[in-house]
């Protein structure tokens, strides 16, 4: 054996080193007893199942919002048109009320319900109580009515006479007077309702024999192509009329509210969806083709024609109440303008 310390040779069975006093310790191998090697695989074990059962927890959790939002969502076969209910405005598009139901509270369903009785009743002035909240700020008045307003648009894109609403506080804390812009008088409303399901029964014999994707092509295809981008200021630009009558042009609001009025009567589900783009109030519509929801923006026809057909790049979109959105595709039936 030779020494660690200083290299000189000592006896095997040596300790010590004669010459400089190192000690010489043997290295023994740690022997692993069967206990502790089962412990050791145990918890390896038992790390992994944790892993699995959090991925597999989080996977069905997904799968369980996502059967909820579907659930939702009435499908056109299942609309039953209802004159009674606070949901009926006219017969060009039956509403299921989903943002009413699943996005307000009930303090907020009364506002909700007060607003779309004095619009279907075309009036311009009222007053909503507020002295029990007791707001401090004009603006979390208003804000406080946003989501409501938001949800009556988005369930009731029949509403075509509606244009804008402007709240004025009374002494702040007792209240809102709400002054309703229609886009539409009575009598211009009943006019133009005739217009637009004259221009519906014309869509569906075209359409009648054409698949679901073949029926979203052409409703993108009638409105790009009869349309050009409008007025933001103008109240008639908001409401789907706009993309009816020649004489007017719409913004996304009335290019997606006309869209999904038309695709409920050719028997395409859709959904009407607010958000933004690139930080901009928006408005949209998903396409459920062959069992899958797809983007389709037809607000986007103005520039490049096809951007905005079931396409697959969101970059800039942000949606709205993403609790009540079920899962987007937006990539198989991509149109591709150098095949036609």
């Amino acid at each position: 054996m030779i020494c660690p310390n200083c290299n000189r040779k000592i006896p095997d069975e040596s300790k010590m080193c004669m010459k400089c006093g190192f000690l010489i310790v043997e290295e023994k191998e740690e022997v692993i007893g069967p206990s502790r090697s089962y412990k050791r695989m145990f918890h390896k074990h038992l790390l992994l199942i944790v892993i699995l059962v959090i991925v597999l927890l989080s996977f069905l959790g997904v799968c369980v919002k996502n059967i909820i939002i579907e659930q939702r969502i009435t499908d056109i076969e299942e609309l039953v048109v209802d004159k009674n209910s606070i949901h009926y405005v006219n017969d060009l598009y039956i509403s299921d009320g989903r943002h009413y139901k699943y996005l307000l509270n009930d303090e907020e369903k009364e506002i909700y319900k007060t607003f779309i009785t004095k619009i279907k009743n075309f009036e311009t002035d009222f007053s909503i109580d507020l002295s029990e909240k007791q707001y401090k700020y004009f603006y979390n008045s208003v804000q406080y009515f946003d989501k409501v307003i938001s949800a009556l648009l988005m369930d009731h894109p029949e509403l075509i006479q509606y244009g804008s609403v402007t709240l004025t506080p009374i002494d702040y804390s007792k209240g809102l007077k709400v002054s309703i812009r229609y886009a539409l008088d009575e009598k211009q409303t009943a006019l133009a309702l005739k217009d637009i399901q004259n221009t519906i029964n014309s869509l569906k014999k075209v359409t009648k024999d054409m698949s679901e994707v073949e029926k979203v092509k052409y409703v993108y295809d009638y409105i790009a192509d009869n349309n050009s981008y409008g007025d933001k200021t103008n109240p008639i630009s908001q409401s789907a009329y706009s993309v009816f009558n020649a004489n007017y042009s719409p913004v996304c609001a009335g290019y997606a509210r006309a869209s999904q009025i038309i695709f409920q009567n050719l028997g395409i589900n859709s959904i009407l969806v607010e958000g933004k783009i690139d930080n901009e109030g928006h408005e949209w519509n998903f396409v459920k083709i062959d069992g899958e929801y797809y983007w389709y923006d037809v607000t986007q026809s103005d520039g490049d024609k096809y951007r905005g057909y079931l396409f697959s790049d969101k970059s800039g979109y942000d949606i709205s109440y993403k609790e009540l959105i079920p899962p987007i595709k937006g990539k198989i039936h991509l149109y591709k303008t150098s095949e036609n």
